[in-house]
């Protein structure tokens, strides 16, 4: 009796430690960040400003956690602005600011392909939000970078780089840019499954903490992990104020809000709370514009020189 009871314990212990094998759910340090694992195979981690979302998947005691990135390095967005009459304006969101970006309004012949950096070279002490206004009078936009580390290769005779070459055919003069600088933040990265630990390839180990201990984060978190990733990486729409904050939702719905289009503003306003100075408050959303992404682009590699010209100057020095 007492050995049929010994195996009986034997196996409610091993099915418990298989039970807790497979479930990693919780919130982990990682990285100087918070990792958010969840049951359905998606994670996020957050930490200095950023968020990045992806998949995981694990083997034995081995967790492969493999970050979510955009397909395109440059997006663009637009809308149609009446105030704005013969002219354009671009907002540069994402992280134009972390590398060498350039632009050309009106492309050349390949032979005399010049483009503009977006900010000056060491570049520093930024001002928000960095908008561009210039008369209307091209059809296309494209962009490029260089990483730091092949700037000065890129002065070479044969030096090329991708080319993203936007096709303005909706007329739109009111255009949100977005740019995905890859980083080693973006690396897949794995871990080992040591009890209530995870153990990172640095040997860094983290406890697992119950999501209990970071309800709103979670709570924000959840609308987010049983959605399709990759619409949050290259939305139909994005959504922002006056004042340039981003609404990141994918739909207008998600915020609970009733929004009613207004076609002489052609945006959307929030009855309960819009008034005539809806608009001057950076965190006021009564107010929204919406900008639809521009599907016709290009992508190809080009010879280009660089001049000396920049969108922005910005410098700390007086």
């Amino acid at each position: 009796m007492f050995r049929k009871i010994t195996v009986a314990l034997t196996v409610i212990f091993l099915s418990s430690q298989i039970y807790a094998q497979k479930s990693i759910e919780g919130l982990y340090k990682y990285n100087g960040g918070t990792l958010a694992v969840f049951d359905n195979s998606v994670f996020f981690l957050a930490g200095y400003g950023t968020m990045i979302m992806g998949k995981w998947e694990q083997q034995n005691s081995t967790i492969t956690f493999t970050p979510s990135k955009p397909k395109q390095t440059f997006q663009l967005f637009g809308r149609h602005n009446n105030n704005l009459k013969d002219s354009i304006r671009i907002y540069f969101d994402g992280k134009f600011d972390d590398g060498n970006t350039f632009i050309q309004f009106k492309k050349t012949e390949a032979k005399d392909f010049v483009m503009d950096r977006i900010f000056n070279e060491e570049a520093n002490c930024f001002s928000f939000p960095s908008v561009y206004k210039r008369k209307s009078d091209f059809s296309s936009i494209s962009f490029t970078d260089i990483p730091f580390d092949l700037l000065e290769e890129s002065a070479k005779e044969n030096r090329k780089r991708p080319v993203y070459t936007f096709s303005n055919q909706e007329n739109y003069n009111d255009f949100i840019a977005i740019y995905f600088h890859d980083n080693p933040n973006y690396n897949e990265f794995t871990a080992r499954q040591k009890g209530r630990f995870l153990v990172f390839e640095d040997d860094e180990s983290s406890e697992q903490v119950p999501f209990s201990s970071l309800e709103e984060f979670i709570e924000f978190l959840e609308k987010y992990r049983h959605q399709d990733l990759d619409k949050h990486l290259t939305p139909d729409e994005l959504y922002y104020n006056p004042l340039y904050n981003h609404l990141e939702v994918l739909s207008l719905k998600e915020t609970g809000y009733n929004y009613i289009y207004n076609a002489e503003k052609n945006a959307y306003i929030e009855p309960l709370n819009y008034s005539e100075d809806s608009g001057e408050d950076f965190h006021d959303f009564s107010l929204i514009y919406s900008f639809k992404a521009m599907r016709d682009f290009s992508i190809v590699e080009e010879k280009f020189k660089i001049s000396k010209k920049s969108l922005f100057y910005y410098t700390c020095d007086k």
